[in-house]
């Protein structure tokens, strides 16, 4: 069972979903907007029984159950008319809009991203395991007006809250809990998916 999949061919899933964002970006670039598919909600119960049973001392937090039955939200891109889910938009106004190709950066060599931090984080947890606790450079700052002025064109009234991890949407996985549920459900079907929260001051 898949908690997240491929919005383009449906046949691709996992229960990460920044690995179905990497792998839209690869064999789907031209559709490298698209947002995955999201099946937290048809198996929330399933997860939350499970949960209890292999954390019962460490209270957890899923997506809120009116969440879960709610579409998610999108909106249209004001320059190219592009429908774009909430949590994506500051991404797109990033890849599609300014035009910068460093925005984040590896420390430790030359690989950068447009417009995802999560993926240079992957990069260096896998290609530099040595230094994997490193963090990547972020130029969000140098580009802070012009970010600004695109945001305000492509999505009118809409002021991205800068956080530094903004990038993390609210069902992104705790790994560390993923990690530990899969060692011991390891030939089970279902996987976990704790939902890491942020919160909003």
């Amino acid at each position: 069972k898949s908690l997240y999949q491929c919005p383009v061919c449906q046949d691709f899933g996992s229960y990460e979903s920044c690995t179905v964002a990497k792998h839209i970006n690869k064999i789907h670039p031209e559709q490298c907007d698209a947002t995955p598919i999201s099946n937290l909600d048809r198996y929330a119960q399933e997860i939350r029984d499970l949960q209890k049973k292999c954390f019962p001392n460490r209270p957890m937090k899923l997506v809120r159950p009116h969440v879960g039955n709610r579409p998610r939200e999108r909106h249209i891109c004001q320059i190219c008319k592009i429908q774009v889910a909430q949590s994506d938009r500051q991404r797109h106004v990033y890849h599609r809009h300014l035009k910068q190709q460093r925005i984040f950066e590896c420390p430790l060599c030359s690989f950068a991203s447009n417009y995802d931090i999560h993926r240079v984080k992957w990069h260096i947890k896998w290609m530099h395991k040595d230094d994997s606790n490193r963090e990547p450079y972020s130029h969000e700052n140098d580009y802070k007006e012009e970010i600004d002025r695109l945001n305000e064109r492509c999505f009118p009234g809409w002021q991205h809250r800068r956080r530094q991890f903004w990038w993390l949407d609210i069902e992104e996985t705790d790994k560390q809990n993923v990690q530990i549920f899969y060692k011991v459900l390891k030939f089970s079907t279902i996987f976990l998916s704790p939902t890491i929260m942020h919160n909003s001051h």
